[in-house]
């Protein structure tokens, strides 16, 4: 069964899919669940992850990563967690843009 991916394209015209539970399909599912800010889909609301993993120069709580993952699609089960270089981690900053009402 085809689904979107996390970073919706189209490719010749067409929009683009990967087929359900293939190495792709469960790397943006791992993708949206690190993407969403927890709480943040009303019909899931243990969807997500607390966005304070990724603001801070802190290390990032990798527990928090993993329960996210496993609280919101437990049938991803095979998979490593880990950190990239801190020096690069120090050059990284999150940016929040947040939209309201039209005036």
């Amino acid at each position: 069964m085809p689904h979107f991916p996390v970073a919706f394209q189209y490719v010749g015209g067409r929009p683009k899919v990967v087929e359900q539970d293939t190495l792709p399909d469960r790397a943006n599912r791992v993708m949206a669940i690190l993407l969403y800010p927890l709480g943040s889909r009303p019909e899931a609301p243990s969807f997500g992850i607390d966005e304070q993993a990724f603001i801070s120069e802190a290390a990032v709580n990798l527990i928090e990563v993993r329960t996210a993952i496993a609280a919101s699609d437990p049938g991803i089960d095979d998979y490593e967690v880990g950190v990239t270089d801190e020096q690069l981690l120090r050059l990284v900053r999150h940016v929040r843009v947040e939209v309201r009402g039209v005036r």
